[in-house]
């Protein structure tokens, strides 16, 4: 009787060393029945010759049983996965063609799942880096949205400097609220948003680190009046029309009564005078000086010491006194040095009785007086 044994995948030989190689095995078609190749080899394993002789079976049992509880040879196939048929087993894919039954366990565990998915990927494309630059994008975004809504939330808004206007109306035209982001805060439109109300005027925003917005405001004073049309407009420092007033008699005694205790300024060239707008003029030297001349009677505390101021020619400048003095300024420099001056010689005039006169401070350093022609 011939006994097998196996040399190597594909290889047996008798045991008296006779070589029965693959090529005089019975041949198959591996892609047509790729699973034959084994069973090939146990029939003759169980000594089934060329004449099909079954005596030989007995004794080849033995030889079979010690086949299979043989240790697998690197490389050889488990006899269990011969049952499982892969569906692409024209490919050589799946399990049993991946190395037994490490592999189809992985499979069951999902990591086959994973490697089929891996070579369906692209291999020149790295997709591991793009995962962790997507992560890195996810979390810059998160952090803006954190720092945005959450870290620089505008929690409180205080107003300084307003005493007519309430802060409510204040709060209301500024157009802030609490939750919006402090970094964030439209300054501009603020501050046009405040302006925009003839008796306000936006100082500076400050934003304090504990989530506080402080809005410093300065409420318009009326600073003159002016008449036009035969209305009375007032008018603060910036030239802004805050109120009209319509006298109600015609008499000089009626109109003195009713006049408001401010600056009368004559002689502006005006262009539109309307409430809530800054009054335009046609002649463009006639404001800036009025500006001046308003700004410095005030830091110079002369408000209550001239009643009129005359701009009908800019570059011959008069003012009238409460105490009934006239002053020539001249031209419109050097205000400051000239208010100076007037203000020194008409505390000593009206100190030391001196009667009604025209002060001269066009040249300020040498002031001078002249009475009235009556005197």
């Amino acid at each position: 009787m011939a006994r097998f044994r196996k040399k190597a995948e594909g290889m047996w030989d008798t045991l008296d060393g006779k070589d029965v190689s693959a090529a005089s095995l019975p041949t198959f078609d591996w892609q047509k029945d790729g699973f034959r190749m084994q069973q090939t080899n146990v029939d003759l394993a169980r000594g089934i010759d060329e004449k099909n002789d079954p005596g030989y079976i007995p004794e080849a049992e033995m030889h079979v049983k010690s086949i299979e509880n043989r240790d697998f040879e690197d490389g050889a196939v488990d006899f269990n996965l011969m049952q499982q048929r892969s569906e692409n087993v024209k490919e050589h894919k799946g399990p049993f063609w991946n190395g037994g039954e490490k592999a189809f366990a992985a499979e069951e565990a999902g990591e086959g799942k994973e490697d089929a998915e891996s070579d369906t990927q692209s291999p020149g494309v790295p997709w591991k880096l793009i995962r962790r630059i997507c992560a890195c994008f996810a979390v810059a975004f998160a952090f803006l949205v954190l720092m945005r809504y959450f870290v620089f939330n505008v929690e409180e808004v205080r107003v300084e400097g307003n005493r007519s206007v309430a802060t409510d109306e204040i709060l209301r035209i500024s157009g802030i609220r609490t939750g919006m982001n402090i970094l964030t805060l439209d300054e501009e439109a603020i501050t046009r948003r405040i302006d925009a109300n003839r008796y306000l005027k936006l100082e500076a925003i400050e934003k304090k680190t504990n989530h506080i917005v402080v809005l410093h405001v300065r409420e318009s004073q009326e600073s003159s009046f002016i008449r036009y049309c035969g209305i009375i407009y007032m008018l603060d420092v910036r030239g802004m029309v805050l109120n009209e007033w319509i006298p109600q008699g015609n008499s000089s005694e009626s109109l003195a009564k009713d006049v408001p205790d401010l600056l009368q300024v004559e002689g502006l060239d005006i262009k539109n005078c309307s409430i809530g707008r800054k009054i335009t003029l046609n002649d463009d030297r006639q404001m800036p000086i009025y500006k001046e001349f308003v700004m410095e009677l005030k830091a110079m505390g002369m408000e209550k010491d001239i009643s009129v101021l005359y701009l009908t020619d800019p570059e011959s400048i008069y003012l009238g006194t409460t105490s009934g003095f006239s002053v020539r300024m001249g031209g419109s420099e050097r205000i400051h040095a000239k208010l100076r001056s007037l203000q020194l010689v008409l505390e000593k005039l009206v100190n030391e009785g001196y009667p009604e006169g025209t002060i001269d401070v066009s040249t300020p350093d040498v002031p001078t007086y002249i009475p009235s022609s009556s005197m």
